[in-house]
């Protein structure tokens, strides 16, 4: 890339002059916009553990053993699945859409969660009840 057209090349998210030589950037994820997902039952893309994710977000709780947030979600991609993430290590996450709705075999009471801060679907009933 040319010198000049490096320098008006910029991170989108904070400006910064942007070069493709030095590692990526990871931006961290706020516990509110972690919220605001879960409400308006979006589906996000992000990444996690070097992984990149898309998912949608069920529970936004604390854990049983460390009280760290966690958040229960329906993975797509890259394998399909539930799983439980820590919140601390999701980053750069961005709209990938809406959720196609709450999943037939979702259950807001999971067993490693403690303490429940935001659900998606408050008012279903328990898987089995």
């Amino acid at each position: 890339m040319p010198a000049q057209q490096r320098a008006e090349a910029f991170h989108p998210k904070v400006g910064m002059p942007f070069d493709p030589r030095t590692p990526a950037m990871h931006f961290p994820v706020s516990l509110s916009e972690i919220r605001h997902v879960i409400r308006r039952r979006k589906r996000v893309r992000f990444r996690y553990l070097r992984q990149e994710v898309t998912a949608d977000f069920y529970i936004l709780g604390q854990a049983w053993k460390t009280s760290a947030y966690v958040v229960h979600a329906w993975c797509v991609e890259p394998e399909e699945g539930w799983r439980l993430l820590r919140y601390a290590m999701i980053q750069n996450m961005e709209s990938a859409g809406e959720m196609e709705g709450p999943r037939p075999d979702f259950d807001p009471y999971h067993r490693d969660i403690q303490i429940i801060d935001t659900l998606a679907y408050p008012g279903l009933p328990r898987r089995g009840a």
